[in-house]
């Protein structure tokens, strides 16, 4: 089954205009397709030459012909297509085509970093090469979160601090290899990295924008992702993830937009303008100031701060501690929903007998305000205090950086719990929740917006050519 629809709307709302079922109206049979598209899709096409194996399909063909119509006229366009069709090089090949035509850009967004690789790795080598045999060209480029690269600043930071951040000789080396392999790489991207970087090691070396100095950092003329930047700007096409959408997208001159998996994207959208609070993520927030286990942290490597202060440091994470394992540890009974504990908790997946043994993720609806004892905001707040402290006795810029990236997370957890807490936002959904036990069980406080239109609207509605897909199951 194929289903295309063509929307138009204003800032507010979307509207079916006509919609088609492997069928063409008179209206749309107007618009001029371009033979060379047609004779891309033909059993003895450049599309054959250039995929072993290919056989025409009527519906891909309706498809692409549809994909092109809503980039000629500048009309939004939805597509809902069953498992079998060619979905990716049905709306690859006729934007490409377009964009090296008319010198366009073309955003191609996806849900997953799978099919982001998918695209670049495969099908998008297959479009270039049937461009090609048409005499065209297509540069495409590939852009994901932050954390997905590879920051040289932060390397060479690690390479300097060596033992006093990493526990084996083996992270170490790694992290030589990593350096030496800079020199000459023209992607920070990890996935292109020809060496297994463990987590413990990348989350050191990623990039973070908290910590970038831009123009100021020792780094600025040696920076990868810069480079990716540089290369997406140039391109004709760039494949970037849904999150990207809502956190800011630095392209300019941007005609068309294409979401691939598009069904996914009010939950990207809900994610992103919610928050979440892990028992885990507040771990690492402490051991990343002072860990008790370790003695490491950012307090330890101050070392021109007072040890008054360093002390105070110590008993502030103590404090912080304890009160984070009080607080996730309120959440058990209240998902494990015991009678005596349960007022002002509704069910949002049930929990099943076997849920560990399933994987199942256990989700329990807060609806009454200060549920939990809080102790954790007011300690991770004690914590942003002294380490601000610490900015008057800063040495370089990295470390003022550093030190303002830990106050300012510090106090948006203790902001986000607080608001949490209160459940004060009718337009808003709180709840708890348990992870898989073969994920660690993973205890978390969740918050999101219940309406989400406006913002999704405002990034589907930017002036540029928008083209939905949503994969079928099955």
């Amino acid at each position: 089954m194929l289903r295309i629809s063509h929307v138009y709307g204003d800032h507010n709302t979307f509207a079916v205009r006509k919609m088609i079922q492997h069928t063409s109206t008179e209206e749309e049979r107007t618009t001029a397709i371009p033979s060379t598209l047609l004779r891309i899709f033909a059993s003895d096409g450049p599309l054959a030459k250039a995929l072993p194996g290919y056989a025409p399909r009527q519906q891909q063909l309706e498809m692409a012909v549809a994909v092109w119509r809503a980039l000629d006229v500048q009309q939004p366009l939805i597509v809902e297509a069953g498992t079998g069709i060619g979905k990716s090089l049905a709306y690859l090949i006729p934007s490409a085509l377009w964009a090296s035509q008319y010198r366009k850009k073309v955003i191609v967004a996806t849900y997953t970093r799978t099919l982001q690789e998918q695209l670049i790795a495969k099908d998008l080598p297959i479009v270039s090469d049937v461009l090609r045999r048409l005499g065209l060209t297509i540069q495409y480029a590939l852009l994901m979160g932050a954390e997905n690269y590879l920051c040289v600043q932060r390397l060479t930071h690690c390479v300097n601090q060596g033992k006093a951040l990493f526990d084996t000789d083996g992270e170490e080396q790694i992290l030589g290899k990593l350096h030496a392999w800079t020199r000459t790489a023209m992607t920070g991207l990890r996935s292109r990295i020809p060496l297994r970087v463990p987590e413990s090691v990348w989350g050191r070396v990623c990039r973070d924008a908290d910590l970038c100095l831009g123009r100021r950092g020792p780094a600025w003329q040696t920076c990868l992702y810069r480079k990716d930047i540089t290369h997406a700007r140039q391109a004709n096409l760039v494949v970037v993830n849904q999150h990207l959408l809502f956190a800011g997208l630095s392209l300019p001159g941007v005609d068309a937009l294409i979401i691939d998996e598009a069904h996914n994207l009010e939950g990207v959208a809900a994610q992103f303008l919610g928050f979440s609070l892990t028992d885990r993520s507040v771990r690492r927030l402490l051991d990343d100031t002072l860990s008790p286990q370790t003695g490491r942290g950012l307090a330890v490597r101050l070392a021109q701060q007072p040890e008054r202060w360093r002390k105070d440091v110590g008993v502030a994470v103590q404090k912080a501690d304890a009160a984070a394992k009080d607080l996730f540890e309120q959440i058990r009974p209240l998902l494990d929903g015991e009678p005596e504990r349960t007022a002002g908790v509704s069910t949002i997946l049930p929990r099943s007998e076997q849920a560990d043994a399933t994987g199942d993720t256990v989700r329990r609806r807060i609806q009454q305000p200060h549920l939990l004892r809080d102790l954790l905001s007011e300690s991770l707040g004690r914590l942003a205090e002294l380490l601000e402290e610490a900015l008057a006795r800063s040495e370089t810029a990295e470390q003022e950086a550093e030190i303002r990236a830990h106050v300012a997370r510090h106090a948006q957890a203790a902001r986000q719990l607080k608001e949490f807490l209160a459940c004060g936002r009718p337009d808003y959904a709180y709840w708890i929740e348990q992870g898989p036990a073969s994920r660690g069980s993973l205890l978390s406080l969740h918050m999101a917006p219940l309406e989400i239109s406006e913002p999704v609207t405002e990034v589907l509605q930017n002036g540029l050519t928008r083209v939905y897909d949503s994969r079928r199951p099955g």
